[in-house]
């Protein structure tokens, strides 16, 4: 499992129905009085979900300083890397994506998340002109890494979109962290004392 919170601003989609997420779509532009030609570009990328092994997905609705919309969408997916541990899944894993010619790479580099397993960031332009900031986070066991991906036709925020993303991978967690801690059994003594 895999928990994390979403900023404000985004709402999440249904993979199960996602003719859903086209009226909520029309209500939040609606609500802010604009439909643009980025929330033409978010129609396209949230019909492309399926087949990318998306497990969850979420549509970003922001008002820009002109008046219009910025629009993003965020993404999270599992890919096994076969990698002998979780340092290495996260270094391959984002060697892959920096050198997969997805666009051109503005940055790649190591994070430290809050779950404390390896994590490496890549971000990028991308062919159709959009920008696209991917957090490779490591599993804590085995070669699973998690892919989240934000997606923005909004380049020329692509600072704004990244910081959006990292603040997102700092609350990404492993567990449960509404769960009740476990209580630690208390220690059992030595087998050894009270010998003389």
């Amino acid at each position: 499992m895999l928990w994390f919170r979403l900023p404000p601003g985004y709402f999440p989609v249904d993979l199960e129905d996602l003719d859903a997420w086209e009226e909520r779509l029309e209500a939040a532009t609606a609500a802010l009085g604009t439909e643009s030609a980025e929330t033409a570009a978010l129609r396209r990328l949230l019909g492309s979900l399926p087949g990318h092994g998306v497990t969850y997905a979420a549509f970003g609705l922001h008002p820009s300083e002109t008046g219009g919309l910025c629009v993003s969408v965020l993404t999270v997916a599992e890919v096994d890397t076969r990698a002998p541990g979780p340092a290495a899944a996260a270094a391959r894993c984002a060697l892959a994506l920096a050198h997969a010619g997805a666009g051109h790479v503005r940055e790649r580099t190591l994070v430290h998340l809050a779950c404390g397993t390896p994590a490496a960031l890549v971000s990028a332009l991308l062919p159709e002109g959009a920008f696209q900031a991917r957090l490779a986070v490591a599993r804590p066991a085995g070669p699973g890494v998690v892919l989240v991906d934000l997606t923005t036709p909004a380049a020329e925020q692509a600072p704004e979109y990244t910081d959006i993303l990292l603040a997102i991978g700092q609350t990404l967690a492993f567990t449960d962290p509404d769960a009740a801690e476990p209580v630690a059994a208390p220690p059992r003594p030595s087998r050894l004392h009270g010998l003389r």
